[in-house]
């Protein structure tokens, strides 16, 4: 249950990443955008952005294939993604400075930490780290 739920969690996010990518890339070129003060910046801003965003939602859904899959290669794919946009987060949280925290920022980071927290957890561990002689002799009993 708890592979399956870590599995699903990782397409959300994956596809999540790719709408937000999408989305991005939509009001840039939304009229509304065209028509304000210094458009040029602010469509270049928000086309960096998904640039940005688009590794991590192909790389999510990778590591979300790789994870069904039941890959070794997949849980680290998923660990170093996630684990990476949690540091995003955290620096971005840092770097506003602690004096007034957004508690939206600082919510939204706690939450990015969920999926990391839950490669962590012993039976999703243990059933991606396991031998690869377990896994053929799983098979000949199947």
């Amino acid at each position: 249950m708890a592979v399956t739920s870590v599995t699903l969690v990782q397409y959300l996010l994956g596809f999540l990443w790719l709408v937000i990518t999408l989305y991005l890339l939509f009001i840039s070129r939304s009229a509304e955008m065209k028509q304000g003060s210094d458009s040029a910046g602010a469509i270049r801003g928000l086309e960096i952005a998904a640039a940005i965003v688009a590794p991590g939602a192909v790389f999510g859904l990778i590591a979300a294939y790789a994870l069904g899959k039941g890959k070794l290669w997949g849980w680290w794919l998923s660990l170093i993604i996630n684990a990476a946009f949690a540091a995003i987060l955290i620096y971005s949280m840092i770097d506003e400075g602690w004096d007034s925290p957004d508690m939206e920022l600082v919510a939204f980071t706690l939450l990015s930490l969920l999926p990391v927290v839950l490669l962590f957890l012993p039976v999703v561990r243990q059933f991606y780290w396991r031998k690869p002689a377990t896994v053929k002799s799983e098979k000949a009993l199947s």
